[in-house]
């Protein structure tokens, strides 16, 4: 998840519930106790450590503006209706008809540039471009590439 080229912010909430359904899936196979206990205390460490991203505004924000998830990456699905109606100090009616034009496009492919394209496709969404640049962020990490 490091790198410092592409967005990472967004991939938070996903690769967590990732994560979660993989453990919870194979918390329902018959293993060993042993195995057991360590697969609920990965459940239990990812839920106390990380708790419920999707009510992350900044996470929510920066998923729901990644071209590649859009209202594709959330578990939850009023976690996208949240985000649509958080137009962000933009004239309400513009800012709604905007985001359903974005959210008719179909999303990008992992390898395409998310920001490359939403500089290149401003002028499309340009309230939705401004947002993109304060909530779409990297995060920063400890470990070198």
């Amino acid at each position: 998840m490091s790198g410092e080229r592409y967005l990472t912010a967004s991939s938070v909430i996903l690769l967590t519930d990732g994560l979660l359904n993989v453990f919870e899936t194979l918390q329902k196979q018959d293993f060993m106790p042993e195995i057991q206990s360590v697969i609920t205390t990965i459940i239990q460490g990812i839920k106390t450590r990380l708790g419920d991203l999707e009510s992350s505004l900044s996470l929510t924000l920066a998923t729901f503006l990644d071209l590649r998830f859009k209202n594709l990456g959330f578990s939850n699905n009023q976690v996208p209706e949240r985000a649509k109606m958080n137009p962000s100090g933009i004239a309400q009616s513009k800012a709604i008809i905007e985001v359903q034009r974005y959210l008719e496009e179909p999303p990008i492919s992992k390898e395409q540039d998310t920001l490359k394209l939403w500089k290149n496709n401003a002028y499309n969404f340009p309230n939705l471009a401004e947002v993109v640049k304060t909530k779409v962020v990297t995060i920063a990490t400890s470990v070198p590439c």
